[in-house]
């Protein structure tokens, strides 16, 4: 059993790492592994990615066909008017009538993405705002082409992510346990549904494995200056889209550190990242500080959802845990918050109304109770940031509800078992290969900022899969050890 184990552990260490900080490869100069090294089962590399990619992208638009995919979330109504604004060429507007007043409420980036593909609909549809939606469900009363067709690009956008896992995991590990991983990310049901939502998690998501590719070719590659700057690019964007994402420098300069061991060298990187990042956000928060002229504003990144904001949305959804009021009655608050110019939400944020509103919302309600309230709120998202035990908006009970126990159960059984092998997984074998994984390593060290909202943290769900199947070949590979030296083969 000691040398089926000891195979196990050679087959899986990560390649070792230079004084230098550099992974070493065989062909150092190659993005891929050589065709010897990436064959298994008749698979190579390329072969890999297509078969990934189709997988990924069949089971996506069977659930897009499949399940009801009508609904809309409240932040989707935000980016579907800013986007279709931007698609009808009023720019980046929450009106939906002249003069269209510039919003900085949200960040730029995912609107923009999405008012791309909307001006391509346009082409052959009308981009209409939305009309008619049940307040209760949020269920759209129409079917609108231009949210249709984002979400197939989503889709396509979600396939490509799970042939990136796969690339990402093939530099760290091997083939076997990246095609593994890949697989069941593919088919993974909850990792899917999340490209049905107009939502930016899944540009998010695609953004972040782009920037931990870029990582490692950082890291393996002699043109470091190069991937430096595409990793800034990245970042920028990343921040253009949800603007919390500035603490993944901080985590770049550490984990380079830990790896080089020449804590000058990370700072001199980090600086040039950072330098790059600065260059791509610098327009939007030039925007924001000619639009409303307070340095403030460059607190967030040029956004008017600002912090003294999130403290009195905060305020006003505990309220409801509380039972002081009824949800549908904190969005109508809320509502009218959102709805304002982009000019009044930075008076209130910079002139204390704000926070006077969220300290006398909190005033109501015990110590004690917001205290626990926190630390249950973020326990809960911590353990379904391990696994996801709903399916989209629905939670497991409402999903079984709906489509039975025959599927419901299957799915949400699932994410358990995953989340279980992962996490154990993870404790075994993260030593190993969480300095390559720069995404889940700023997620997990700031899940205290990033999850307020456990969807956030749909970026640890493939690496939680690849910690699973590495347990799991574990288990399997001392249970085979095990019943060898029980049941030794006769010898012939």
């Amino acid at each position: 059993m000691r040398a089926q184990l000891q195979r196990f552990f050679n087959r899986f260490s990560h390649d070792s790492v230079s004084n230098q900080g550099t992974i070493q490869k065989e062909n150092s100069s190659s993005i891929l592994p050589k065709a010897q090294s990436s064959d298994w089962h008749g698979f190579n590399t390329k072969r890999a990615c297509l078969f990934l990619f189709v997988v990924a992208l069949v089971v996506r638009l069977l659930i897009l066909v499949t399940f009801d995919n009508n609904y809309i979330s409240p932040d989707g109504m935000v980016y579907h008017t800013l986007a279709a604004n931007v698609a009808k060429g009023n720019g980046l507007s929450l009106q939906g009538y002249e003069p269209f007043e510039r919003s900085f409420l949200r960040e730029p980036g995912y609107p923009m993405f999405l008012g791309g593909i909307y001006s391509v609909v346009k082409l052959f549809h009308p981009v209409r705002y939305i009309q008619g939606l049940n307040r209760t469900t949020y269920i759209l009363d129409d079917t609108y082409p231009e949210i249709i067709t984002a979400k197939v690009v989503q889709s396509i956008i979600g396939a490509t992510s799970i042939v990136l896992v796969f690339l990402i995991l093939i530099r760290i590990s091997n083939f076997r346990m990246a095609f593994w991983t890949g697989l069941i990310s593919a088919v993974f049901v909850q990792l899917a549904f999340q490209n049905m939502f107009i939502l930016r998690e899944t540009l998010v998501m695609f953004l972040l494995l782009v920037l931990n590719w870029l990582y490692l070719e950082y890291l393996s590659e002699k043109r470091k200056i190069l991937y430096l700057t595409f990793m800034g690019i990245v970042v920028g964007f990343l921040i253009l889209v949800f603007q919390i994402h500035i603490v993944i420098l901080p985590v770049f300069f550490v984990l380079t550190w830990i790896i080089s061991r020449r804590w000058w060298l990370s700072l001199k990187h980090t600086t040039l990242i950072s330098a790059v990042t600065v260059l791509i956000i610098a327009p939007h928060c030039l925007s924001a500080y000619s639009y409303y002229p307070n340095i403030n504003v460059l607190k967030s990144f040029g956004t008017s959802l600002t912090h003294e904001m999130m403290a009195y949305t905060r305020a006003q959804f505990i309220t409801v845990d509380y039972g002081l009021q009824k949800r549908e009655d904190a969005y109508i608050s809320l509502g009218g918050e959102w709805g304002r110019s982009s000019r009044e939400q930075f008076d209130r944020s910079f002139n204390g109304y704000y926070l006077a509103k969220a300290d006398s919302l909190n005033s109501l309600i015990p110590t004690a109770w917001l205290i626990k309230h926190k630390i249950s709120t973020y326990a809960f998202n911590a353990i379904h940031s391990i696994y996801m035990s709903g399916v989209g908006y629905l939670s497991g009970a409402q999903f079984i509800a709906k489509y039975g126990w025959l599927i419901g159960y299957q799915l949400l059984l699932l994410p358990r078992v995953i989340g279980i092998f992962g996490f154990l997984g993870l404790i075994a074998f993260g030593r190993k290969y969480l300095l390559y994984l720069l995404p889940f390593v700023t997620y997990a060290l700031f899940f205290w900022i990033l999850g307020s909202e456990y969807r956030r943290m749909i970026i640890l769900q493939p690496f939680f899969i690849f910690f699973g199947v590495l347990f799991g070949q574990y288990i399997y590979l001392k249970a085979k050890g095990y019943l060898q030296l029980t049941f030794p083969t006769p010898e012939k």
